[in-house]
């Protein structure tokens, strides 16, 4: 509860933007929401620049307080191409996306802005439209010798592009399409605040769409997933004539599994090598923010 009176323990408008801003990048979106909530009430007169409640609105589930965040602040700075992408997204998740879209996108202002929309965010604009594939905002992120063009704070463009595309087919519906893309975007590491929240988006993103499979009783109190991932396939001696599968392959197949709803994994004593691609397995999966205790190694 707030009170009209201060103390000296309050938090003051920089410490509340500041928790705001940390908390939506830690994940705690509830929290963020709260901060910049009370932030907006201390003053008021930041609303149509607090773009970053918007976000907070859009991850807490509060979509009809995202659209209208996202209206004022492009009432004020109507050049925001990221900031009709994201009312986009709350309309989105408030009504669907064919509805989203018969509804329309706010306008940009008419004037030039004094800068224009770094790349490739007006070819992500046209992508959500339905005017542009997906591919194109790729292509469009890169330059003419295939090197990622600049973006927003001197960053590479190919994480925002890898990221709204992400998001252009989560909108759709389309997770796997989504899953691939907001993992390459979290892995690309772009060190700005856009960048943190790819990496933010993608653990929340997994926690939402992972699917897990039935568990069941092993004994007294040792449960186990239906379906366990073999691993023989990953040992160098196992079949010798067989193609190699490098490291990189592997943890990426044991990762596809994981997300696919699996959690117990096969490791026989005679499986050369496995038992390495099972701890990198592991440790890929601590980085992009999961447990090591949920994965179980048989």
């Amino acid at each position: 509860v707030m009170s009209d009176s201060s103390s000296p323990a309050d938090p003051s408008p920089f410490q509340l933007l500041s928790r705001g801003n940390a908390s939506l990048l830690e994940g705690d979106v509830q929290k963020a929401a709260w901060a910049l909530d009370c932030l907006l009430y201390l003053e008021p007169e930041r609303g149509p620049r607090l773009w970053q409640r918007g976000l907070a609105c859009y991850y807490a589930g509060r979509f009809q307080e995202g659209l209208q965040q996202f209206e004022s602040d492009m009432a004020e700075n109507g050049s925001d191409v990221e900031e009709v992408i994201w009312h986009f997204l709350c309309s989105c998740k408030a009504y669907g996306f064919q509805e989203a879209r018969r509804k329309g996108f706010l306008p940009l202002a008419a004037e030039a802005p004094p800068l224009a929309p770094p790349p490739p965010m007006l070819q992500v604009l046209s992508m959500f439209q339905g005017q542009l594939p997906p591919d194109d905002v790729i292509s469009a992120s890169l330059g003419p010798d295939g090197s990622p063009l600049k973006s927003y704070n001197d960053t590479s463009a190919l994480p925002y592009a890898k990221f709204y595309v992400g998001l252009y087919f989560e909108a759709r519906g389309e997770m796997e399409q989504a899953r691939k893309y907001h993992r390459a975007a979290a892995e690309a590491y772009s060190p700005d605040y856009m960048g943190k929240l790819m990496e933010t988006h993608y653990r929340i993103f997994l926690q939402a769409n992972s699917q897990i499979l039935p568990k069941f009783c092993l004994g007294n109190t040792y449960r186990c997933t239906s379906i366990i991932q073999g691993g023989w396939q990953f040992s160098d001696g196992h079949i010798p004539s067989a193609p190699k599968i490098s490291r990189v392959e592997a943890v990426e197949i044991l990762l596809q599994a994981y997300d696919h709803g699996i959690r117990a994994f096969d490791c026989g004593d005679i499986y050369t090598g496995v038992e390495s691609i099972y701890g990198s397995f592991v440790r890929a999966h601590c980085l992009r923010g999961g447990r090591a205790e949920d994965i179980h190694i048989h």
